[in-house]
């Protein structure tokens, strides 16, 4: 055992300490404020350290909201190209099918095209703060 321990590993073996020792169990705010007693801690301390815990805490939640927005609209805009893609080829053939040339079909891949275009601007430049 070692007589002096750097700060990293203090806060590492009381951490693993704590864990073994709470397996599951909640603590109350005066148990938590009472253990920083024991080791010392101001509850100023304590609190601003609760404030960041709680402003960190609502960061990452917002971060995994905008992340699974993000992802959402991505697999609709995949759905929508697929759609596009498909079903413009399949008019495309029909159109080439009747007589040999282009005629009407650009018409849906233009139109569509353009509705395809805007979805794809909002989906990767549109605003990302909904």
């Amino acid at each position: 055992m070692a007589n002096s321990y750097r700060s990293e590993d203090v806060q590492q073996i009381l951490q693993l300490a704590m864990t073994q020792k709470a397996e599951g169990r909640d603590f109350s705010r005066q148990e938590l404020l009472e253990m920083a007693a024991d080791l010392g801690i101001s509850q100023e301390a304590i609190a601003s350290a609760e404030k960041q815990l709680m402003q960190e805490s609502q960061k990452q939640r917002a971060k995994q909201v905008l992340n699974n927005m993000s992802n959402s609209r991505r697999r609709k805009f995949k759905t929508h190209l697929f759609l596009y893609l498909i079903i413009n080829t399949f008019l495309v053939v029909i159109d080439f099918m009747t007589d040999g040339k282009l005629n009407w079909a650009y018409w849906s891949i233009l139109g569509w095209g353009l509705g395809l275009a805007f979805d794809a601007f909002d989906t990767f430049y549109g605003s990302k703060d909904e």
